[in-house]
C-alpha cells in the first residue's frame, strides 16, 4: 500500500476529509487504475455527505474491479443517498452474489426497505 493511501486512511479516521482527499489524489497519481483508491475516495465523499460527488469515483472503482463486492457496496450506498434505491438494490444483489457473507450489504438492504 502506498504512503499516501495509508495517510489518507488515517486522516479519514480523524475525519480530516479535505486532507484525506488530497492524499487520495496523490495515491491516484501513483496508481490511476486502483479500484481501492477510487473506493476510498468515494467513501471520503460519503463521509463528508457529498453524495453527488461520490458517484463518479464509486462507479470508477466498480469498473476497475467488478469482482470486489466492496465496490458494489460503496456504489450501492451512493445510489441510496442519491435517492436511487432500485440501482442500490441491484448492486446489493450483485455484491451478495460475489460474497453472500457481507453484513453491511444486509444492513443497507434493511435501510432501503425502511425508507420505501
Amino acid at each position: 500500500m502506498s504512503q499516501h493511501l495509508d495517510r489518507a486512511q488515517l486522516l479519514m479516521e480523524q475525519r480530516r476529509l479535505p486532507e484525506a482527499e488530497k492524499e487520495l489524489a496523490q495515491a491516484l497519481q501513483e496508481n490511476p487504475e486502483s479500484g481501492s483508491v477510487f473506493r476510498l475516495l468515494a467513501l471520503c465523499k460519503i463521509m463528508g455527505q457529498n453524495y453527488p460527488a461520490a458517484l463518479a469515483p464509486a462507479q470508477k472503482a466498480l469498473a476497475l474491479d467488478p469482482d470486489d463486492p466492496s465496490n458494489h457496496y460503496i456504489l450501492a450506498v451512493v445510489y441510496f443517498y442519491n435517492n436511487q434505491s432500485e440501482q442500490a438494490k441491484s448492486l446489493i444483489r450483485s455484491g451478495l452474489n460475489l460474497n453472500p457473507y457481507m453484513p453491511n450489504m444486509f444492513e443497507l438492504a434493511g435501510e432501503i426497505a425502511m425508507h420505501e
